[in-house]
């Protein structure tokens, strides 16, 4: 199952301004926190991908939590905040829409 949402999240992340070992993307969120206060622990990040608009740069981390949960957090660039786009309910389930795409 997939549910979609705009919840605002705090996220811990990487900005890196040059490539290093275990960095391997100009921004790499590391754990999250949602708005009720779960926090979750970032294990793989699948896929990023970008879009543009009007309004500015949205940067998509399709990502893995060391719950096995998958998640879809999203960064605005214009805005400088984080949220969360879609919310899946496994790690299997993120696959299998993955592969749709």
């Amino acid at each position: 199952m997939v549910s979609r949402s705009r919840e605002k999240l705090n996220v811990l992340a990487v900005f890196a301004s040059f490539r290093q070992k275990g960095i391997e993307r100009r921004i790499v969120p590391r754990q999250f926190v949602r708005s009720n206060g779960e926090l979750h622990t970032v294990r793989k990040v699948y896929r990023t991908y970008t879009l543009s608009n009007n309004h500015g740069s949205i940067f998509y981390f399709i990502v893995i939590t060391s719950e096995g949960l998958g998640f879809n957090i999203a960064y605005h660039k214009q805005k400088m905040h984080w949220f969360l786009a879609f919310e899946y309910e496994d790690e299997q389930s993120l696959i299998s829409a993955l592969n749709q795409n």
